[in-house]
């Protein structure tokens, strides 16, 4: 395979390499200009690019915008494949974050230093979008990483680019944040307290606290999903809000998320009774009440906003004199209550919902240490000489 050089300034050359002759008769041409100190260095260079045209391994630039792919990528690839709101999501950060800063850029232009740069940028004082000072957090950094890897990953499978840029440099490291949650003394503390509340509410964070269920999960449930005789609930919807669509149903994003868990006799009771009420209730209210088979809804029948709860509990944190936490917190409480008890890993990770058991294990791994700690004394105690 034939090729040739053409000086083309200071330390500059351009490679040009023959790839014979298309269906048409034309002739196909490789080139691309890179830096040398000297000819002989081009003209190492220049075997080195006639190898990859001779296996196919050089991939022709692509003219193609980092705004022009995006566009194409949202649309032809992402709507469809993703929900919704993930969707969305994607669409914001793609017109708000990166095409301001890409979009303008040849695909096979952007280099990994163009991306740190990026990153650099939105760890710095003034990159929040909603008028509040202060950087970005890792957690968001890392998000926008996956997602930019993400479409630049497709972008070389669609051989657009030889190579993801993402993929030269390491993501930002994140950190866990800390999510406070109640032992078994402080929960059974909130428990009293909360039988001088309304039933519906009183029902709602009980079956939080035992079941772990996210709250989405739990405004999902419908009564077709409680087995009395079984003493076992299945989740299988989730009740979210984006403001595009408002308050709507979805079914949980993994297949691990639909599943069934078993309740004890101290919530079976409850719910029998709070069925009881509301049936009385929706008896009293009349026609006009939009009866959806659901647990908890508004006064009205219809489906409750997910942060309804999360406000009624803060409030309720507050009145009581309570230690700080969140309603995410109490699924928290009921996963440390079950290391606690010698519950084994796998267990646990079913009734969260989690994929994978790795996952429990990296999200509670300082409270299994401690029941680690408590073990090897156990151990002590019964084997003493």
């Amino acid at each position: 395979m034939a090729g040739s050089i053409e000086k083309r300034g200071n330390n500059k050359y351009r490679l040009v390499v023959s790839g014979g002759f298309d269906v048409n008769g034309n002739r196909i041409r490789y080139s691309k200009t890179i830096e040398a100190t000297s000819k002989s260095k081009a003209e190492k260079e220049l075997a080195l690019f006639i190898s990859e045209v001779e296996k196919g391994q050089y991939l022709q630039p692509s003219k193609m915008t980092f705004k022009d792919f995006a566009h194409k990528w949202l649309e032809d690839y992402s709507q469809g494949n993703i929900e919704a709101s993930t969707y969305r999501t994607y669409r914001d950060i793609i017109n708000l974050r990166f095409l301001p800063e890409f979009g303008n850029y040849k695909l096979e232009q952007i280099k990994p230093l163009h991306i740190m740069d990026f990153y650099k940028k939105l760890s710095s004082d003034g990159a929040r979008q909603d008028n509040k000072s202060g950087s970005l957090s890792s957690k968001t950094i890392r998000n926008y990483h996956t997602l930019l890897r993400s479409m630049l990953k497709d972008a070389v499978h669609w051989q657009l680019i030889p190579f993801n840029p993402v993929e030269r440099i390491e993501p930002p490291k994140t950190k866990r944040p800390k999510i406070n949650f109640y032992d078994d003394e402080q929960c059974v503390r909130m428990m009293k307290l909360l039988y001088h509340e309304p039933i519906k509410y009183r029902v709602l964070i009980m079956v939080c606290i035992y079941s772990g269920l996210r709250r989405g999960e739990i405004l999902g449930l419908e009564w077709k999903n409680i087995d009395f005789e079984k003493n076992i609930l299945i989740v299988e919807k989730t009740i979210n809000y984006t403001k595009e669509l408002g308050v709507f149903e979805k079914q949980p994003k993994t297949d691990n998320g639909i599943r069934k868990i078993a309740f004890s006799d101290t919530i079976k009771n409850l719910l029998l009774e709070y069925k009881d009420w509301q049936d009385e209730y929706i008896n009293n209210y009349g026609e006009l009440y939009h009866n959806s088979d659901k647990l908890f809804t508004q006064n009205n029948g219809k489906p409750m906003h997910p942060d309804t709860p999360l406000q009624w509990f803060s409030k309720f944190i507050l009145k009581n004199d309570l230690p700080p936490i969140s309603l995410h917190g109490l699924r928290h409480s009921n996963a440390s209550i079950l290391i606690a008890s010698g519950l084994d890993l796998r267990t646990i990770s079913t009734r969260l919902g989690h994929s994978q058991p790795s996952f429990t294990l990296g999200t509670y791994g300082h409270m299994l240490q401690k029941s680690d700690y408590a073990a090897a004394n156990k151990l002590d105690e019964v084997l003493k000489i």
